[in-house]
């Protein structure tokens, strides 16, 4: 993890010769709490792009499986919400036909 805002203190005071008076220390702490929250918003976001990537792949199989299975495309669709077009895309790349 990152510095605490006391070992930042401390850098700038000692690396930069920042004198750390009550307001500046109060926008130096406002920066951990905001850099913080960017992480935890970044984090947050990447988490669910990832479980919709996991869905979306879940789907695809799943539609592929029953392409290969010779299910009806109407089921098909039923079962993993993907268009009679999407489908077809599908079907066609991997060599098949839709029933």
């Amino acid at each position: 993890m990152g510095a605490t805002p006391e070992e930042k203190k401390k850098r700038l005071h000692e690396d930069f010769d920042i004198a750390m008076t009550e307001e500046f220390e109060s926008e130096v702490r406002d920066m951990c709490n905001l850099s913080r929250a960017l992480v935890d918003q970044g984090i947050e976001q990447g988490i669910e792009q990832g479980m919709k990537q996991g869905v979306e792949k879940e789907k695809m199989s799943l539609a592929q499986m029953m392409i290969e299975e010779k299910e009806p495309v109407d089921k098909i669709s039923k079962y993993t919400g993907y268009a009679i077009d999407k489908l077809k895309e599908i079907a066609a790349a991997m060599g098949q036909t839709l029933v």
